[in-house]
């Protein structure tokens, strides 16, 4: 107990803002309103004092860590609150509506992959609808498919005529969730532009606080531009990236090398290109502070200059478009300079809490960032080596000759400079496969090279660029030029780390709890350095083992013990894509395509992350019912990242190039490609996966000549004891005659509407025939007028079959031992359905209610 009152009082800082921060964190998983939690926090704030005043120090410190958790968790809870007030956008938008807005232009124009983006502050709003123009508030993110007009600048005052929307997202569980991570930069609703001719710009205010405002937004514009005119691509969105923090020129194969290679982080504006700039500014302030006698007679000229920098630093943070490493970097920056200054040395870690804490008072929603927490991760795992770093490079040593001691600490320091290295990639490495599953092996050695040709050699002659722009663009231009190479060798060198084997690895998404022990490992590890052997071998141990679950998973080791089957129709817009797992975790992904709003697939975007989610590592065996993009655009980055043994398909001749490469993709991989004839099977312990036809089979066509697609595929059903399973694919209204009228074995639970919900499919017999207690569509929200049809419904509701859709109730999960079966679906927060649960043919007597976890949520019977 003494120990942890001396620990405790000797960190109390640190461990108050810790508390602050945890609060906040817990913020979401607390539906508290405001206004108890408020009253709460006050009387924690009453006792506090209460203990202090009575010098009862050890309760009043733990009584202030309470109350600090209770201010992040209200903190947090009043910051993710929506807009409250009428006049905002997110307040005036709940559906897709056409309208004229005034708005300012207050961000950089960006053009990437054929669209253009900026960010409007809106002052008012006319609707189609309404003749006159009423008061509005609100940021809204705008895009174009088509570069913005020279004249929109950062300030300019602009009349739009959009398409406004609230920002939607795949509803599938380890998905990007955009509309949070809009809402957190202040964005609610989102706008689209048909047409550059629908922008009109209005006279902006010349007023000085408005100029001031949007200067260092409106200098990024033109050292952006600048970039883009002097340098060719990809030099210029690199150096876009270096200097003012614009990522969105870096083209994607570029991004890509940095990812694989480990060096993504040089992209990010982070302490190093501080540190750089910094130092660059406290070199050139003091050499001309040292030019005047008086002031060395008066002041101390080296703390004058360190002071000097903190308002330059503060304009290149803004520059650099404050985001969340920037903060960082500029938070710990001044506070390093002033404690310098001041003669009162912190340590790094009440650097960072200090600078955590500002930041998430500002934003506390940036604690849920990657980039909050890569940032503030990657300097606290570097931190815990300062002891080793400052043996390495200030020890002293004898030697016979100069060149040896040289040698030796060109030695020391490249061992500084690795062991910084690898402390970061430990420290970041749980977070990285969190947020991104992928992690690169190679991170220590391509920042030995990279790291110093990038930011010791192309960022200063960028920022000396920068200060030369507005007296000769032509100097400027040389000295972007002249760090253009070291921008090149660095790409050489990074493509050349990353055609090693085994450079990176792509590996399924660590549960938080696996994160905390290995934070918790590696402290222990650290803390028994040097100090108790055995206890240091037993944290080695500790640490390994933890280590050893992020690479196979506990879902992974624990998937022959499965004994139900599970089966997930995940929200791929309009498309399909379903994960069957069988009892011994044999995984059958049954079509994989989708919509896919960016050159990025559906494949990366969503079903790869529902994968890793689940903890998801391998598939088996995958079923492409017929060739349609829209059941396997996504494909081929499965192929690649999950290796799966066997591939179905209806036909192994393919006219379609894209298909042709996937079928290629497959057999280079050495996968078993094979075309199931009619009545084959897959027996998988107690379960089964059988080819009910085959339509393509003795067509005489390819699927793409002469047979409608559609209707050349594969018609599949799974099963477990009772309960069965039907995808029939796109198939259309007269093959579903076709079917029924052969007397097939059609009958299943659960029937995956064929063609998506549409009227061309789904005829009334077909349905009578299968006879499904559920009907699942998978389909696009976004064309829910279409699919499902409407007349899909009413026959539904004429047989009594519950109809769900995708786009409505998002990923659709149900699971069945055979007997009976539960359905659940992932819902935004707020869905009040419950799990429905029920035997083969509808029998639900003696069933029993089943609570599925979060984000699952529950679906009441109709």
């Amino acid at each position: 107990m003494t120990f942890i009152v001396r620990l405790l009082s000797a960190n109390l800082l640190t461990a108050v803002i810790l508390g602050f921060i945890g609060g906040i964190g817990l913020s979401p998983l607390l539906p508290i309103p405001p206004s108890p939690l408020a009253v709460l926090t006050g009387a924690t704030m009453v006792v506090t004092l209460t203990f202090y005043l009575r010098r009862r120090t050890f309760a009043a410190h733990l009584s202030l860590l309470n109350l600090f958790l209770l201010l992040g968790v209200l903190h947090g809870i009043i910051a993710n609150r929506s807009p409250s007030s009428p006049d905002h956008i997110f307040n005036l938008i709940e559906e897709r509506r056409e309208a004229v807005v005034i708005a300012t232009l207050v961000s950089m124009p960006t053009y990437t992959d054929g669209t253009g983006r900026a960010t409007v502050e809106l002052e008012s709003i006319r609707f189609a609808d309404r003749p006159d123009f009423q008061r509005a508030e609100g940021k809204v993110l705008v895009r174009i498919m088509e570069p913005w007009p020279d004249f929109t600048v950062p300030g300019t005052m602009l009349a739009l005529r959009l398409n406004l929307q609230r920002p939607s997202r795949f509803n599938t569980p380890g998905t990007f969730n955009y509309p949070a991570h809009l809402a957190r930069q202040g964005i609610r609703v989102t706008g689209h532009l048909s047409s550059s001719a629908y922008i009109t710009r209005i006279p902006a205010s010349t007023k000085l606080l408005h100029q001031l405002r949007f200067f260092p937004e409106r200098l990024r514009h033109t050292i952006g531009a600048a970039f883009d005119d002097f340098v060719p691509a990809p030099l210029n969105g690199i150096y876009r990236a270096l200097v003012i923090g614009d990522q969105t020129q870096v083209d994607d194969a570029t991004r890509n090398l940095f990812r694989d290679s480990g060096v993504m982080h040089i992209l990010s504006i982070s302490g190093l290109h501080f540190a750089i700039i910094a130092t660059i500014l406290y070199m050139l302030i003091f050499w001309l502070l040292r030019r005047s006698t008086w002031l060395i007679l008066r002041a101390n000229v080296r703390k004058t200059a360190m002071l000097a920098c903190l308002p330059i630093l503060l304009f290149y943070a803004f520059l650099a478009g404050m985001n969340i490493p920037v903060l960082r970097s500029l938070v710990m920056s001044c506070i390093a300079i002033v404690a310098l200054c001041t003669d009162r040395r912190k340590s790094i870690s009440t650097l960072l809490a200090v600078a955590a804490l500002l930041i998430l008072l500002v934003r506390p929603q940036a604690l849920f960032t990657a980039s909050f927490q890569l940032s503030f991760a990657a300097v606290a795992f570097i931190a815990l080596t300062a002891p080793a770093l400052r043996r390495l490079t200030g020890g002293k040593q004898d030697q016979e000759s100069a060149s040896s001691l040289y040698f030796q600490r060109f030695l020391h320091w490249v061992a500084a400079a690795l062991l910084v290295s690898v402390a970061a990639t430990l420290g970041t490495a749980p977070l990285l496969l969190y947020h991104f599953n992928h992690l690169s092996l190679i991170a220590p050695l391509t920042n030995l090279l990279v790291e110093p040709l990038i930011c010791l050699w192309s960022l200063p002659c960028a920022l000396l660029a920068c200060l030369a722009l507005p007296v000769s663009p032509d100097l400027a231009s040389t000295l972007l030029h002249l760090g253009a190479p070291g921008l090149t060798i660095s790409l050489k060198s990074m493509e050349l780390f990353t055609q090693l084997p085994h450079s990176s690895a792509w590996l399924p998404t660590p549960r938080i709890w696996l994160i905390f022990v290995y934070y918790t490992a590696f402290l222990l590890l650290i803390c028994h350095w040097r100090k108790n052997r055995t206890l240091f071998i037993a944290a080695v141990a500790f640490f390994t083992s933890i280590s050893f679950l992020f690479i196979f998973p506990p879902y992974e080791l624990t998937k022959r013990f499965k004994k139900d089957l599970t089966v997930s129709f995940l929200d791929v817009g309009q498309g399909s894509a379903t994960l069957l797992e069988f009892p011994g975790g044999y995984r059958v992904l049954i079509d994989g395509g989708g919509s896919s709003a960016s050159s990025r697939t559906v494949g990366e975007t969503v079903i790869a992350p529902f994968l890793w989610h689940k903890g998801i590592a391998r598939l088996d065996h995958i079923v492409v019912t017929h060739p349609d993009s829209d059941h396997y655009n996504g494909l081929p980055f499965v192929l690649e990242r999950f290796s799966p043994a066997v591939l179905w398909t209806n036909s192994l001749a393919a006219n379609d190039r894209p298909y042709a490469q996937l079928l290629e993709q497959a057999r280079r991989q050495r996968m078993q490609v094979s075309m199931p004839t009619r009545g084959e099977r897959l027996e998988i312990g107690r379960g089964r996966l059988k080819c009910i036809r085959n339509l393509s089979a003795g067509s005489g066509a390819r699927p793409h000549t002469g047979v409608n697609r559609n209707d050349s595929g594969l018609v599949i059903q799974a099963r477990l004891g009772r309960i069965a399973l039907l995808f029939p694919g796109d198939i259309s209204q007269s093959i579903e005659r076709r079917l029924t009228d052969t007397d097939e074995d059609l009958a299943a639970t659960i029937l995956l509407s064929p063609h998506h919900g549409s009227k061309t499919s789904n005829s009334q017999t077909f349905l009578a025939a299968v006879a499904p207690e559920y009907l699942i569509v998978s389909a696009s929200s976004r064309r829910s007028a279409h699919f499902p049809h409407p007349r899909l419904e009413r026959q539904c509701e004429d047989l009594g079959i519950t109809m769900m859709t995708t786009g409505r109730d998002g990923t659709i999960i149900t699971v069945t031992d055979g007997n009976r079966f539960t359905i659940a679906t992932s819902r935004e927060p707020g869905s009040d359905r419950r799990v429905v649960l029920g035997g083969a043919g509808g029998d639900e007597q003696g069933g029993r209610v089943a609570t599925p976890t979060h984000p699952f949520e529950e679906i009441r019977p109709r």
